[in-house]
């Protein structure tokens, strides 16, 4: 059960997607995308990441996010979580809006972060929304070309030379990884910390244990968690084993497996917690 995480580095670039559930809209009108973009206006004034670049398509959207303080986990979690409230809410639905998890790729070199943003904008030429001399208005473009934006947008050096409301003066080779041999190395630093070692792979250990170390919770208090119990004690305990199960990018579906609920049950824990943040 236990996965690998994801890369969420100080410092550095990431590409992000987010894609509608078994590849349906997001989008079924531009409120929906222009609530999308101010939700995400609102989370960049709110948390420390910055973005780069990002194109709204039907069913999924791309977004270029460097990830200071604040985890990139969080700063989706949030964007997405108030999204699917307002998607559900307009469209009188329930359940997931997003398939699975975000998916991320770190930056590795300043090639590589020109080559992503000019796929983030050619998106909507290549799906024949726009066609070619149009500008999308929907995606980080007309920024690149006029410096307008409805969404607080970073500039990168070397990259958009035009003046912006936010700097990114000090952002050079040393902020990307480099290669992918320097990516390794630091994907193995990063990852000997005793935060991440629920990454490992269990090598024939009792799960249970695994959860101990991950969690801190006794393999009394897991035993509990997992069982039919409903007492007020229990229930506490098993929401803040959801919490933070979800917290170390484990699925709703894997929680809800390794806690024997149903996914519905794990989807409104994780709601209530964090819709509010």
């Amino acid at each position: 059960m236990p996965r690998k995480a994801r890369d969420d580095f100080e410092g550095y670039w990431y590409h992000v997607m987010i894609r509608g559930q078994r590849k349906n809209p997001l989008f079924f009108s531009p409120t929906d995308k222009k609530y999308f973009l101010a939700t995400l206006n609102e989370l960049l004034n709110k948390y420390d990441v910055l973005l780069g670049a990002y194109a709204l398509m039907n069913n999924h959207v791309h977004l270029l996010l460097f990830r200071r303080k604040d985890s990139l986990y969080k700063f989706m979690h949030r964007l997405n979580t108030k999204y699917a409230q307002h998607f559900n809410k307009v469209y009188k639905t329930v359940g997931y809006v997003f398939q699975g998890r975000f998916k991320s790729k770190i930056i590795l070199n300043e090639g590589y972060l020109i080559t992503v943003i000019e796929y983030i904008h050619n998106n909507p030429y290549k799906a024949g929304i726009v066609k070619k001399g149009e500008i999308y208005r929907y995606s980080s473009e007309a920024f690149y070309l006029n410096s307008k934006s409805s969404v607080k947008m970073a500039r990168i050096k070397g990259i958009n030379g035009n003046s912006s409301n936010q700097s990114l003066e000090e952002i050079s080779h040393d902020n990307f990884i480099g290669n992918e041999e320097d990516y390794k190395n630091i994907d193995k630093r990063v990852r000997d910390n005793s935060k991440a070692k629920y990454i490992e792979k269990r090598n024939g250990k009792d799960i249970i244990n695994i959860y101990d170390s991950l969690t801190g919770f006794s393999k009394h208090d897991l035993d509990e968690i997992r069982s039919s119990k409903r007492g007020k004690t229990v229930v506490m305990k098993r929401h803040e084993l959801v919490q933070k199960l979800y917290e170390y990018n484990y699925s709703l579906s894997e929680i809800a497996r390794f806690i024997n609920k149903a996914p519905s049950t794990i989807f409104k824990i994780v709601d209530k917690y964090n819709g509010g943040k």
